[in-house]
């Protein structure tokens, strides 16, 4: 047991050093591209995964910018859904983040407000992920509340609750949209292999 809890611990620092590292990649992670995806995902039509790393010919090949593309890639997703909200009209003031990616260091909020261009805000609860979002919803049907859920959520989820937001910077934003067209072309190529590898 106590080599489980040694190993675990090992692998947090492992993790927060990653995260934390991220910072200091590049805006664009450098020309790397990172897929993190080991299965389908409907959101982007793609019926298989293929994990992936490419690089341009003159990236700038680092840990920090690794970790950046990695996050991002982690992040691509959530991305491609909130624009689909954008396009749609949907107003978003800002995000409540939450899961693992929160846990140890502000390089996950802090990329993500950059990718979304939304103020993301982190709870002190932040690293009890899971299906936590329709474990509130369920709350919420359940509770038989006569208000709307905007207001079930501030006064019954998140009243009391410590948070820290953070925003987008321009520069960040803008390498963010740089990154997520090479990763979208590569989520192209990634559809024409899918059915031959």
């Amino acid at each position: 047991a106590a080599a489980t809890l040694a190993a675990e611990s090992s692998m947090n620092r492992h993790s927060s050093g990653s995260y934390s590292s991220a910072l200091d990649g590049e805006d664009d992670c450098g020309g790397l591209t990172v897929s993190g995806l080991l299965s389908g995902e409907p959101v982007a039509h793609l019926e298989d995964g293929i994990p992936a790393l490419v690089r341009e010919k003159n990236a700038r090949f680092s840990l920090a910018n690794l970790s950046r593309a990695s996050i991002n890639s982690a992040l691509a997703i959530l991305k491609t859904g909130h624009d689909i909200l954008d396009a749609c009209g949907v107003e978003i003031d800002y995000l409540n983040a939450h899961g693992g990616l929160f846990k140890s260091s502000r390089s996950g909020q802090r990329l993500l407000a950059n990718a979304l261009k939304t103020e993301i805000r982190v709870s002190s609860t932040a690293a009890e992920g899971g299906a936590w979002g329709m474990a509130v919803l369920a709350a919420y049907a359940q509770s038989g509340a006569q208000c709307s859920l905007e207001k079930f959520l501030n006064a019954k989820v998140f009243c009391g609750c410590e948070s820290v937001a953070e925003t987008h910077s321009e520069s960040g934003a803008a390498g963010c949209e740089r990154y997520f067209e090479r990763f979208n072309r590569l989520l192209n190529c990634m559809k024409g292999v899918t059915g031959i590898v």
